[in-house]
């Protein structure tokens, strides 16, 4: 027999992971696979602490990036917004290869959103939008007068002069590499916040980043990149209502693009997703709703997302939706969810006494609580974090929930 070490990690979530995962997110799957593995937990922990502590990391350094940019000609610098949650670049800054943080103010882009990319310009602002033919939307600082060469370096500072991002470049430097005169060159999904030229592509028309001709007949795509985790489409809204027994899904977007298909996904616990319908773009349409009919008989809590695929066949999701049914279930429910500095309600499938098991995010266990039925308890005692609660009901049923505490 191997030993208890050596054995494959077999836990239900661990393909559940993905690299967009939120802190809590994972902080929930880590737990749950731990307390799913029994004799392998010494082995997971080491593992999922590592993975924590690299989010933890990550985390501090907020992920906008450098996603393309043109030295000559239509001179510009792309920053895109790569990750989950809106950045506020009050204070920021760029500079080239002398790396003076203050150099040249980038505050006027204000908060950025994920996925949003906004550009730096040689020329004036306006005029850059009208060559690109750029909608409003996109954010421009114009009259950039910290001109790259063509062996240059883009450095880009956050509020504290924290270096954030940086790019050196130059065909003449590094042979091979593009040289961005009057086509653009964008960053490869591998190369991306690596300061490494040669994962850069120099634009076509047509090409993988969708580049295009400005009025001047120079190319790139700026204000849009595909480096960013943002959906195909600009989704306006998405709501998910109890309607009797069915679940009324609707959602709205703002913009249209060939070839996207909607997934409509649903889930038990929030984190297993599967897909009960598809939704094709075929026409400019901006309106959506889809019934899911008979969603879970004896679910008291359903979660949905929209899986959006794009006509690169890349796929992001939405937001995700949960919807309490009326119905008697079988599941337990936790709200609010996360509990922010108040009280919790638990709401439980049996009028019976019920056993529940509080883990932290390093899978010790922090307290019992014994209760009977329905019922609310304090958690402004405790630590903020993510934790795993493990319930046990009189009849021998088990559910396990993740919540997250803020207090």
């Amino acid at each position: 027999m191997q030993p208890a070490e050596s054995r494959p990690l077999t836990c239900s979530y661990m393909s559940q992971i993905t690299t967009f995962d939120t802190f809590s997110e994972l902080a929930g799957k880590a737990l749950t696979c731990l307390y799913e593995t029994g004799s392998q937990k010494k082995t997971l922990f080491v593992f999922f602490s590592t993975v924590l502590c690299s989010v933890i990391a990550e985390a501090a350094v907020p992920p906008v990036r450098i996603t393309e940019f043109m030295y000559n000609g239509s001179e510009f610098i792309e920053f895109t917004n790569a990750g989950d949650l809106p950045v506020d670049m009050t204070g920021w800054s760029f500079d080239d290869d002398s790396r003076v943080p203050g150099s040249v103010s980038l505050g006027a882009f204000g908060i950025i959103q994920p996925g949003e990319s906004v550009i730096l310009s040689e020329s004036p602002a306006e005029e850059f939008r009208a060559h690109w033919n750029l909608s409003g939307q996109v954010k421009i600082i114009g009259d950039n007068d910290n001109n790259l060469s063509r062996n240059d370096e883009i450095n880009l500072f956050d509020a504290t002069g924290a270096l954030v991002d940086r790019l050196t470049f130059g065909d003449q430097n590094f042979p091979g590499t593009p040289r961005t005169h009057e086509h653009s060159a964008w960053v490869g999904a591998d190369a991306l916040g690596e300061n490494n030229i040669a994962g850069w592509t120099l634009s076509s028309s047509g090409d993988a980043e969708g580049s295009f001709a400005s009025t001047d007949g120079q190319y790139g795509s700026p204000g849009k990149s595909t480096r960013s985790n943002a959906l195909p489409v600009t989704l306006v809204s998405f709501t998910a209502t109890l309607s009797e027994t069915a679940v009324d899904l609707r959602w709205v977007i703002a913009d249209y693009e060939e070839g996207v298909v909607f997934d409509i996904q649903r889930s038990y616990d929030g984190y297993r997703f599967e897909t009960i319908h598809q939704v094709p773009l075929v026409s400019d349409r901006h309106g959506f709703f889809f019934r899911d009919e008979n969603p879970a008989p004896g679910r008291q809590l359903l979660y949905y997302r929209l899986g959006v695929t794009g006509k690169d066949g890349k796929t992001e999701f939405s937001a995700i939706r949960s919807v309490e049914t009326d119905r008697p279930g079988e599941m337990i429910s936790l709200y609010p969810n996360p509990a922010v500095n108040g009280a919790l309600t638990v709401k439980t499938p049996e009028k019976a006494a019920v056993s529940l098991k509080v883990y932290n995010s390093l899978g010790m266990e922090q307290r019992r609580i014994e209760f009977r039925e329905n019922t609310s308890f304090e958690t402004s005692d405790w630590p903020s974090g993510t934790y795993l609660l493990h319930f046990t009901t009189r009849s021998g049923q088990q559910f396990r929930r993740t919540l997250v505490v803020i207090n």
